[in-house]
């Protein structure tokens, strides 16, 4: 998917079981500065018709949420959208190289499969992944690399400083001090909300910018700060917090 695709989707983005957000073009305007207005209507439109996003008229507005494609395209482009990894609780599959086949002797394709799936280089042999293995490589296993992998379950570290090593991979420390930042932002909005009643043009502007920080950061979130960081704001607490003070009059 295209960056603004991605912002857009991110922005209507609610978990299973919500009330589904809402987006107006006006907020569209300050979503996507860098577009013309009849290219966010073209997005819109083109996004409505791979079923991406519905669109309907309210009043003299129309409005825009995520449909349920919508929500599977973008959880499966961020891990930190994942209901998978949102209820995870630190037990780890590993997938360790033996032999290579004589289809593919470096294991080339199936570490590309590993790593465009988020899953961690432990080594150069043995790859991580934070609970079961994707299907799609499961089922890539059993047809081309019987014999050469071996795939277990790892629920506990016996040696070794798990914490350690998430976090240099992950660079977790990184992604929580910017969450930590985007953060405090928040909260002083909010207290300008509060004493204003209302947002200014600049507030809400500012509401964007800082949802530019917080989308940049989401490639990079693994999807399971909550276990090494349970007291941590989640990603989508932080989009929730930012859309709840969007004024559209």
């Amino acid at each position: 998917m295209k960056q603004n695709t991605q912002k857009l989707l991110t922005w209507l983005y609610t978990p299973a079981g919500e009330k589904l957000y809402t987006a107006t073009h006006q907020q569209l305007e300050l979503l996507l500065p860098d577009m013309t207005t009849g290219g966010r209507r073209s997005l819109v439109h083109y996004l409505a018709q791979k079923y991406l996003v519905r669109t309907q008229t309210v009043g003299e507005q129309t409005v825009i949420n995520l449909t349920s494609h919508g929500k599977d395209a973008l959880e499966a482009q961020f891990p930190v959208f994942s209901p998978a990894l949102q209820t995870w609780q630190g037990q780890w599959s590993a997938l360790i190289f033996l032999h290579g086949p004589k289809g593919d002797p470096h294991f080339r394709y199936l570490r590309q499969l590993l790593l465009d799936n988020h899953a961690f280089a432990f080594t150069r042999g043995v790859y991580l992944y934070p609970g079961e293995f994707p299907s799609q490589i499961i089922n890539l296993c059993k047809e081309m690399y019987v014999g050469a992998v071996t795939v277990m379950g790892v629920s506990q570290w016996f040696f070794g400083d798990e914490r350690l090593a998430i976090d240099e991979h992950y660079m977790l420390s990184d992604i929580v001090e910017i969450y930590s930042g985007i953060s405090n932002e928040i909260n002083q909005l909010l207290e300008q909300k509060n004493e204003q009643k209302r947002l200014t043009k600049k507030a809400r502007l500012q509401i964007y910018s800082v949802f530019d920080r917080f989308f940049n950061i989401l490639g990079t979130d693994p999807g399971f700060l909550h276990h090494y960081y349970p007291h941590l704001q989640t990603a989508m607490q932080l989009l929730t917090q930012l859309r709840s003070m969007f004024d559209v009059n």
